[in-house]
Parts: C-alpha cells; structure tokens; sequence
C-alpha cells in the first residue's frame, strides 16, 4: 500500500514539475559590427563579443539565428524581419547588438558597417509587432557618440559659401562630375574636400538632382554620416573632424554622449552598456605625453599622462594614467596604430603632442587589445550563466562589475517594462519526499 501510494505521488510529483516547467520558446538574433568599411571606425571587440553571446545563448536553450555580423542596412532589416517572423506569443525574444552607436535630436540609431544609420525603433516595432512573452534588447554599443551629426546644406555652380557657419556640412557643385565639401564645426572651423571616391560622388549626385530628399530627417543622418565615413580617412578629418566628434575640443554644446533614454515595448527590458549623457573615458582631460626607453621604468603614480616605453623598433609598450587614478595599459596594436606610435617615437617633433593624443586615446579606447571582449559583454557573459538569478539581478550584478573595473567611468543602465519573472538559466532541484 505504501509502495502505491509513494508511486502515485511521484506521477503526481512528474506531471506537476512538467505543467510548471515548461520551457519557453527562446530566440535570439546577436549582431557584432566590427569590419566597418572606413578603417579609421573599424572597432576590434565587436565580433568577438557577438560570437561569445552567440555560444552563451545556445548553451541557455535559445534558438540563435546564423551569424549577422558586419551588415549593411539592408541586410540589418532583412535579419530583423526574419526574426520577428520567427517570434510567437510564447516566445521570449533577444536582440544583442554590439557597434558603433550614436544619439540625435533625441533619438537612437545603430551605425552599419556602411555608414548608414538604423533607427533603434525599428527593433522595437519588429520586436513589439510580433507580440513575444518577454523581449530583451541589449545593447553594448560604442562608448561616445562616433561624430557630431551636421546639417546638409546644398550650393549650386555660382553660389558662394558661406562666410562661417556651426555644424554644418555645405556641399558645392562644380559640374555633374565634380564637388566641394566644407566642414563648419560646432567650435568655429572650417575644414575642405573636393577629391571624393565615387562611391560619395554618386550619393551627392542623387541628393542634387532630388533635393527633397534632404527634408526627411532620417534620409539626412545617412546622407551626412555616409559623407563622414568616408572622408574620415584623411589627415585632415583624423584632425579636424574626430577630434570634435570624440569631444577632444571645446565645450560648446553639441549632441550628448551616449544613447537617450527610450522606452522600449511593453513587457520588455532594454539594457545599455553606458548611461545617456555619460562615457566610459572623459577625452576632454589633456594628456602629456611622455616617452621612454626599455630601460627606464614607467611612472608608478601620474595624472592625465600618455606613457609609451619602446622596447624594440617592432614591440611598444603603452600606459595610460587618468586624474582618477585609473591606469590602463596595452601592448597589441592595429597596423594603422603601431605605424602612428613608431611615427611619434622615431620622430618625437613630427606630430604635435595633443594631435598625436587625441588620436592615440581615440583609438586605444575603442580597440581593447588586452581583453577579447569589452567590458560590459564580458562581465555580462559571466552573470547570465549563473543559476537562477532574475534578469534583474544578472543586470544588476554586471554593473556593479563595470563600474568597478571602469573606476565608476562607465555606467549600463536599463529601461524595464517587464510583467514576468525571466531567469537565463535554470536549475531544477528535486524536492525530497520522506514517509514517516
């Protein structure tokens, strides 16, 4: 009798753990966008912070779609059609992108490899359309806004340009074939072009010859941010340009840095990996330069100071110090970057000190050489695999990790709409049945 009753409620036991514990339907859709097309954005951790959230996500029982890395605009809202086609009721949906990011005019928008710019709306209403249990969208995204967004103003054959202007882009047409470009930046100067790849050639000329096309605000960003990507390979932007996009250079004010606060659907969780308003390095402190040989010793303690120790002609060796005591260090460099250093140490008077800083932190900071992830993924990827955390706690927990290892410079933050309970992953334990 004993032996019956006990087999009963172990079915009992079974049936009840099977109705409480079904699992839902769980998808992801994980971009990294790294390889962009200008090498001076191109950024290092992306891939590799897409391709670890991508095992992560598999391990936790979600169904990942193919690799999306490196995507144009196009291939972005095919990706996000496909996966919104792919969510149900009984779904809980996940986007991760990782890239280059920037805020206008209150809004934000995800940059493509290409240079063009994707409303982050759009993944909102592909996520909210499809009406998913749970949606959570996160967001490690560049640590400040890439550029200033500018205003396009267009000029015909014989008109002039204008005598100064704050954050402007004024394009000149000479004849079908041929253009000016004038930057008027938000702190007074006025940098020039007139040698354009044909690829820009050919969106000036279609922006010419339909005008109208400017008064869509959207249509504009792109417009201006694909002319940004693709002269920002020339000394004279590195210069001029960058170091106004990056916050290098005066205090007038321009678009904020990092992403706005927007609310993302119903029943949902947004997380960034910095606060609007706020990034993970303050660029706008000057630097000193200092450089060293192998045999001298870097500086145990220094504030606001570039240290680079050269070992060899093939090996340099970089530190740097901040006012908060925070010191940073990095020994692996991208070619465009160790041919900058070597430029500098070889020939010290070649570059003026704070050209050469701005654009060695502007660098250094977006490519982490001595981490395979950036620090908000990384310490997120350890916090989801732990068991039985909520959301929020997992969130909570990758804070407090980036804030410690930033020294409080970066700060992720969240929007949360959520209606439900969502735990990454779950351990069952079996409840023990004792018979007196």
């Amino acid at each position: 009798m004993t032996k019956s009753i006990f087999s009963l409620l172990q079915c009992i036991l079974i049936l009840t753990l099977s109705a409480c514990g079904a699992e839902e339907q769980r998808l992801a859709l994980v971009i990294g966008n790294s390889e962009y097309r200008t090498p001076r954005f191109k950024l290092e951790n992306p891939k590799n912070d897409a391709s670890d959230m991508r095992k992560n996500l598999k391990k936790l029982n979600f169904n990942v779609m193919p690799d999306s890395d490196d995507l144009s605009k196009n291939e972005m809202q095919s990706q996000l059609q496909t996966f919104s086609e792919q969510i149900t009721k009984n779904s809980v949906a996940l986007f991760y992108y990782a890239g280059h990011a920037i805020q206008h005019r209150g809004e934000n928008y995800l940059i493509t490899i290409e240079g063009d710019a994707l409303n982050l709306k759009q993944v909102f209403q592909a996520m909210e359309s499809a009406e998913p249990s749970i949606s959570i969208i996160i967001l490690d995204a560049c640590r400040d806004d890439p550029f200033v967004v500018y205003d396009p103003i267009l000029i015909e054959e014989y008109g002039n340009f204008p005598n100064k202007g704050k954050s402007q882009v004024v394009i000149k047409k000479l004849s079908n074939q041929s253009f000016q470009i004038q930057f008027f930046e938000y702190n007074g100067k006025v940098s020039h072009y007139s040698n354009l790849s044909s690829n820009l050639l050919k969106k000036i000329q279609k922006v010419f010859q339909n005008p109208a096309l400017l008064e869509d605000k959207v249509y504009a960003l792109n417009f201006v941010t694909k002319i940004v990507f693709n002269l920002s390979h020339t000394p004279l932007v590195n210069r001029s340009l960058m170091a106004s996009f990056a916050g290098f250079e005066g205090s007038i004010a321009r678009e904020p840095s990092g992403m706005a606060l927007i609310e993302g659907p119903k029943g949902s969780i947004t997380a960034y990996s910095t606060a609007s308003g706020s990034v993970a390095y303050d660029d706008s402190d000057e630097y000193i330069l200092q450089l060293i040989s192998k045999n001298e010793s870097f500086p145990k303690k220094d504030n606001n100071k570039v240290v680079i120790k050269k070992i060899s002609d093939e090996r340099y060796l970089v530190r740097i110090f901040e006012t908060s005591g925070h010191i940073t260090h990095y020994k692996k460099f991208s070619d465009e970057l160790f041919k900058m250093i070597k430029e500098k140490v070889d020939a010290p008077h070649s570059l003026s000190d704070q050209l050469f800083i701005e654009e060695l932190i502007s660098n250094l900071k977006h490519q982490r050489y001595d981490s395979r992830n950036a620090p908000y993924t990384r310490h997120l990827l350890k916090h989801m695999m732990e068991p039985n955390l909520h959301i929020a706690e997992v969130f909570l927990r990758t804070r407090q990790a980036v804030l410690d290892e930033t020294n409080g410079k970066q700060i992720p933050w969240e929007h949360s709409s959520l209606t439900k309970n969502f735990r990454f992953k779950i351990l069952k334990t079996t409840p023990q049945i004792r018979f007196q």
